[in-house]
């Protein structure tokens, strides 16, 4: 075991070396190996096993331990798994009212007897923690006899087709040459899984699979179940699925996870020198294992006893003291510590706010445009009236960071993620908040802080409104109209830099003309198929038009977009045609509309594409792909529609008032080229519900359109 050329390998591979050593040396003649055909087998194993190929039961063995520490290496969130003295003891109830700790319950679930189970328990509880110690307490020497144990989480699960969870484990895999496909590969693990273990002791599964947040699955799970009910009745296979609540339609044993008993709390504690508090609804929140670790992390840290009322007062005192912790470690009067107060108070609710609205973990180039957007944003006169304390720190804030990219590195990667581990990232390398319950607190915590924005917004605006009622009511009698009208001017909002204002405005538009020109080229290559016959080079123009338009590079706009808005800001508080302050958050979200759905885009229309090149599957697909497309693109052009009616049209209805020629000129210049976009303009114009009800109709419409079975067929066959 201790030979050079085994050092850094695999624990498979080590054992297979030891089996084949200890059959070949043996010292009785018929445990030797009898054939050199058996020997042969042996060494192609060992070799598939150095190179890390095939479905067997030592690679699932090997992914499944794999997959658990690297989670916990990339993730200082999970760090705690690995310390047995940080976990509280887990227990569960079963069905007949027995209570087990968690690790015998697993233990009776792999048994030659053994059974799937549900574990159940409110949030906090300890569901995905008693899962990931599971994984992490497989043995580190692997044994031929015992169930490889693989961790999967489930958050974010969008619906789809039954081979998410095979694909999942596959995805880990090297295959063997005869392995042609992932349809191939899936066979092959349905067969391994399909027989159990068979040891001395009694038969065992060959997989224990831990399936965490079923309860966090987005849309109909129904095709996941199917999936779940299926793999659970293999002979193989034993499953452990965490959910918040009871799931219908899947008959596993439940076992419902128990509050800590009061005595432990105490005893807990007691241990860390802090006092049980007197309120008994927050003694009663303690028993649940997250907010007790919580209460003591938070206590030894500030190193004074609690005195609080609420889980929200709570939350509130662990993220205090977490910044102090984080400013102790800094030299005096660094200016670190006020970029990591901003990383907490300000950037981390946004990204908790972005997580929750899309139910699922987000990629680097999706936060990336977030983090933009705050830091453009430091510099806007609100941002120092919420946080009051950041007057003079702003470049603090910023740091040594030119530009939003790298202060992104610093705030989400570095302080977020790395330093202070409140964000978790997964093995596809997107970004959610560690808890979900953590999640909701910051949620709230962030429509807080936008409420405080919005209600400066509506302070100023409701100035405005009142100045020009004083002036309507000082003409109206008569009376002190000099007195009113040198008030009025004191009250009256400072105009933007009127270069800066057109600039603006000229790149909303042109941002505006990218989405509305997506929309008219795909929706005009859709058209070339709704015909009895098609037009072949008709439609393979339109397509070539459509994918040049797709493939566009829009991002020095966004950036342009970002930095003229911040020079904007600080130059006035109105624009000088409307008298209205820019929209921000709609004006931020029009500029990069267009570049963040291209790439969809350009999924959509690949897929059909490929639909096309087959007979068979655009007959059976083709219609129903081309009906539910053009439903979505509908959507996005009402979302699209929307924001120029908040950003644009104030302007345009203000110019084509105006009696500048120059106004005038640029408003009938506009108004042409809006004729090249007649769809668009058509939606936009019709466009009169709230930006939310759009964006709602957007979702079910892209939820229908991946339900399409051409996803699911390309799924199953194309291993990307």
């Amino acid at each position: 075991s201790d030979a050079p050329c085994l050092r850094g390998m695999p624990e498979t591979v080590r054992f297979k070396v030891r089996q084949i050593l200890k059959r070949g040396l043996a010292s009785l003649a018929r445990r030797r190996y009898q054939s050199a055909g058996a020997f042969e087998r042996d060494l192609e194993e060992l070799w598939e096993r150095v190179e890390g190929k095939g479905i067997t039961h030592w690679a699932l063995w090997e992914t499944g331990r794999m997959h658990v520490l690297r989670a916990l290496k990339a993730n200082p969130a999970l760090e705690y798994i690995r310390e047995e003295e940080s976990i509280y003891p887990a227990v569960g109830t079963m069905e007949d009212g027995s209570t087990l700790p968690i690790e015998e319950i697993i233990g009776r679930m792999v048994s030659a007897d053994g059974f799937s189970a549900l574990l159940l328990g409110s949030g906090g509880m300890g569901k995905t923690t008693a899962l990931l110690r599971a994984a992490y307490l497989q043995k580190p020497e692997y044994l031929s006899v015992q169930p490889a144990v693989i961790y999967l989480s489930l958050y974010g699960w969008r619906e789809g087709g039954d081979c998410y969870i095979k694909n999942r484990i596959l995805e880990n895999l090297r295959f063997r040459p005869d392995t042609d496909s992932m349809e191939t590969a899936r066979h092959e693990l349905f067969r391994l899984l399909s027989a159990p273990l068979h040891a001395k002791s009694g038969d065992c599964p060959k997989l224990l699979l831990l399936l965490d947040g079923l309860n966090e699955a987005l849309g109909d799970i129904t095709p996941l179940l199917t999936e779940i009910r299926e793999l659970s009745g293999l002979g193989g296979v034993r499953i452990l699925v965490a959910s918040r609540s009871e799931i219908a339609g899947l008959a596993f044993v439940k076992i419902s996870l128990q509050p800590l008993k009061e005595a432990e709390v105490k005893r807990v504690l007691s241990v860390q020198g802090l006092l049980l508090p007197e309120n008994p609804d927050l003694c009663k929140l303690l028993r649940t294992p997250m907010l007790l670790s919580i209460f003591v992390r938070t206590a030894n840290d500030g190193g004074r006893q609690l005195l609080i009322d609420s889980q929200n007062e709570l939350l509130d005192r662990y993220f205090a003291a977490l910044l102090d912790k984080e400013v102790r470690r800094l030299p005096e009067d660094s200016p670190q510590r006020w970029s990591t107060e901003a990383a907490l108070a300000y950037v981390l609710p946004r990204i908790a706010m972005l997580v929750h609205k899309r139910g699922s973990a987000v990629s680097d180039q999706t936060l990336l445009a977030l983090i933009e957007q705050c830091y453009h944003r430091l510099s806007g006169r609100a941002m120092i009236k919420v946080f009051p304390g950041w007057i003079g720190h702003i470049a603090d804030i910023r740091g040594d960071a030119e530009n939003a990219e790298e202060w992104y590195g610093q705030i989400v990667q570095g302080i977020l993620w790395r330093q202070m581990g409140l964000i978790f990232r997964d093995e596809q390398g997107n970004y959610r908040i560690i808890h979900q319950l953590i999640e909701e607190y910051l949620v709230e915590t962030g429509r807080r802080f936008q409420r405080r924005f919005a209600w400066r917004r509506g302070l100023q605006t409701g100035i405005v409104t009142a100045a020009f009622l004083l002036v309507a009511a000082a003409c109206y009698r008569g009376l002190y109209l000099p007195y009113a009208a040198s008030h009025v001017a004191e009250m009256v909002r400072t105009p933007y830099d009127e270069a800066l204002s057109e600039t603006v405005r000229d790149i909303a538009f042109a941002a505006y003309s990218d989405g509305a020109r997506q929309y008219e080229t795909v929706t005009k290559l859709l058209e070339t198929l709704q015909t009895d016959e098609v037009d072949e080079a008709v439609y393979e123009q339109s397509l070539r038009r459509c994918l040049e338009e797709l493939k566009a590079d829009t991002g020095g706009r966004v950036a342009s977009a970002l930095r003229y808005e911040e020079r904007l800001l600080a130059s006035g508080e109105v624009m000088p045609w409307s008298g209205q302050p820019l929209p921000v958050d709609d004006y931020e979200a029009l500029a990069v509309l267009a570049g963040n759905r291209a790439e969809d885009y350009l999924t959509y229309v690949t897929l059909l594409d490929e639909l096309r090149k087959d007979e068979g599957l655009w007959d059976y697909f083709g219609e129903s792909y081309l009906e539910e497309l053009s439903a979505f693109l509908d959507c996005d052009a009402y979302v699209l529609g929307k924001y120029s009616q908040t950003v644009l049209e104030p302007e345009f209805a203000a110019m084509a008032e105006s009696d500048s020629e120059a106004d005038q000129t640029w408003y009938h210049r506009y108004m042409t080229n809006l004729a090249y976009y007649p769809r668009q303009d058509a939606v936009t114009q019709n466009a009169s519900d709230t930006p939310e009800k759009y964006e709602q109709s957007r979702f079910h419409a892209l939820t229908v359109l991946r339900q399409n079975g051409a996803f699911g067929y390309f799924r199953s066959n194309t291993e990307e």
